[in-house]
């Protein structure tokens, strides 16, 4: 029988910064070689041995800190619409394809709620009670790792692809208040937004998010038409002008990528159209008398 001793450690400052570089290199190295050895067995049908690993990091090693493993990306420019349906839609200016969300709150309810129900039969402070609360936090962990792994590998699939991706700077803070708050944040969307970020930053792509008022949906990709009367459960529409066919979510990747072709060309953030006063942001609804804002903001001219 194995005896296990878990120890925390408490590093100062400096032992800190030396742990970091020591994962880093680990971490580093066994992506390299693992991307490596597949790329290998798919041209040869042999991986890597231990061996040839071994011989190579020898002369990676001599390489001069990381900038020389690190190439511009030549990919192309795709937009993501998201979304809680599909959690991703995607649109390289060729051909749109999605990716479901795994809703892992939902998956695991089943098991949270037992584990929880047990815990409320527990005196509180006993030390049934106490085991009982790490059952139900490995549950929260388990959900919470599942969802990062996801996460890091849909990122790392997109920005491999690409060279620059476009998408929506959403308000997850101000949405997390509604009420789809619950599968907006088991989506995990803010989150997918920052990993995509940094990696394309690392790998020498661009992130470039357009404005969240853009009426990216709403807009008809063919002829620009813009349909007011959308609501969030019409998921396909026909244009009221060209009578053409959308899916929301392709149509407003589309719409997307155009939006962030134009800021790439004119180099500008966001979209500059709106007026500051607010007015036409909020959806219209068919049966819903439309308001205006009593006062509009005056304007401003120079001093003569």
């Amino acid at each position: 029988m194995l005896n296990v001793l878990k120890v925390r450690i408490y590093p100062n400052k400096k032992q800190e910064i030396a742990l970091a570089k020591s994962f880093g290199c680990s971490r580093f190295v066994w992506n390299y070689y693992l991307n490596k050895t597949n790329n290998q067995y798919q041209e040869t049908g042999k991986r890597m041995s231990y061996c040839d690993m071994a011989r190579d990091l020898t002369q990676l090693k001599k390489l001069p800190d990381t900038d020389d493993l690190i190439t511009n990306k030549q990919g192309k420019i795709s937009a993501i619409d998201l979304g809680l349906n599909s959690l991703v839609t995607v649109f390289d200016g060729e051909k749109c394809y999605k990716v479901d969300p795994i809703k892992l709150t939902k998956k695991y309810a089943k098991r949270l709620k037992r584990r929880q129900q047990a815990l409320s039969r527990k005196i509180k402070g006993s030390l049934n009670s106490k085991k009982q609360v790490k059952r139900v936090a490995k549950v929260h962990e388990k959900i919470a790792n599942t969802r990062l792994d996801f996460l890091h590998q849909l990122s790392r699939r997109l920005v491999d692809k690409n060279q620059v991706i476009v998408a929506e700077n959403l308000c997850v803070k101000g949405l997390a208040r509604t009420k789809l708050a619950k599968s907006l944040l088991d989506a995990g969307l803010g989150m997918l937004l920052n990993f995509i970020g940094y990696k394309l930053n690392r790998e020498g792509g661009k992130l470039i998010k357009v404005d969240r008022f853009f009426p990216s949906t709403k807009l008809c990709n063919c002829c620009k038409f813009k349909n007011d009367s959308l609501n969030l459960s019409i998921r396909e529409w026909v244009c009221p002008s060209c009578q053409t066919h959308h899916d929301r979510d392709e149509n407003a990747a589309k719409n997307v990528r155009e939006e962030g072709l134009r800021i790439l060309s004119t180099n500008t953030v966001g979209h500059n159209v709106f007026q500051a006063c607010g007015e036409d942001v909020r959806l219209v609804g068919t049966f819903t008398k439309k308001r205006f804002s009593v006062k509009q903001e005056s304007p401003v001219t120079a001093p003569a």
